[in-house]
């Protein structure tokens, strides 16, 4: 069910970025509400050269997200109080 629903939105996204990318790459990606890093992973292959950072407030999904996307930095946290500096 998560493929039916985040998948197109993760698609068109991740397609956003490629538009700014034009510009320039991007240097670091931040997924707030990451789940368990869906979003993160498919960014992964089209830039394996950025910083990927996610925030949830599900420890189990940020545990999940860590476990599967080991090059990324995942944390606990609120979008109101994210716990990366500015």
């Amino acid at each position: 069910m998560q493929r039916l629903l985040f998948g197109p939105v993760h698609t068109k996204m991740l397609d956003m970025l490629v538009h700014e990318e034009a510009k320039e790459p991007p240097k670091c990606i931040l997924d707030v509400g990451c789940g368990t890093g869906r979003f993160l992973r498919a960014a992964s292959i089209r830039w394996p050269q950025a910083q990927l950072l996610g925030v949830d407030p599900a420890e189990q999904m940020v545990l999940e997200a860590a476990r599967l996307n080991p090059q990324a930095t995942f944390k606990v946290g609120f979008a109101e109080s994210l716990p990366f500096p500015d």
